[in-house]
């Protein structure tokens, strides 16, 4: 469709309610609001529908299955969390990366303008980086039913971990467990983490790093 663009995310599927749900992140364009995710579901994981939500325009339409759109969206994944209370049974986590001028929080747009002032003002790599940090963090939101997400304020750590993260609620130790990319020698590795209420996570620790061959 139209708002899918050239660009697919990372895509999440579960069996809820008698049927297939799925989430997957589209990029519509360079804009910080053109990261979107859609929702599509399935009675028999084969022929899939893209539902019209009406939650977001497009093109001066809202007949389209957008459920969410804004920076880092179209990135992370989807649980259903069974102890949860109602209104935050669906959750997502995902990576969301975030600049920094001087330490204070500035959009992606900002973000891009600043350094690209900089460069022009003659400013080198290292002596921008001192100005301007772009910054991997990981982010959340929660959902009653799946379609409408409302964002969690605080981040959950930084550190970049932009591949697809997976995470799941364990209920034999009531944790919310996350596997992430991490990096070690210089290599991409597979990371853990874990959080009993999942907004306080501590930073990945690898797991499992390739070896030479």
């Amino acid at each position: 469709m139209p708002w899918e663009g050239g660009v697919g995310g990372q895509v999440t599927v579960c069996r809820d309610g008698g049927k297939y749900r799925m989430w997957y992140g589209t990029r519509c364009g360079k804009g910080i609001d053109d990261q979107l995710l859609c929702y599509a579901e399935s009675e028999d994981g084969w022929a899939w529908t893209r539902p019209e939500l009406g939650l977001f325009e497009f093109q001066g339409s809202t007949r389209n299955n957008i459920c969410r759109r804004g920076p880092g969206v179209r990135q992370g994944c989807t649980l259903i969390d069974p102890s949860a209370p109602s209104a935050e049974r669906y959750k997502r986590i995902g990576h969301c990366p975030q600049w920094y001028d001087k330490g204070k929080e500035i959009s992606a747009e900002e973000g891009l303008r600043r350094w690209r002032e900089l460069g022009e003002a003659g400013y080198s790599r290292d002596e921008m980086r001192q100005e301007v940090q772009l910054v991997g963090t990981h982010r959340g939101a929660v959902s009653a039913d799946g379609i409408q997400w409302t964002a969690l304020e605080d981040i959950f750590f930084e550190m970049f971990c932009d591949t697809q993260t997976i995470c799941v609620y364990d209920g034999e130790r009531s944790k919310y467990v996350g596997y992430f990319r991490t990096h070690a020698n210089g290599r991409r590795a597979i990371g853990r983490a874990e959080t009993d209420d999942f907004r306080h996570w501590t930073k990945p620790e690898t797991i499992v790093v390739p070896d030479l061959e």
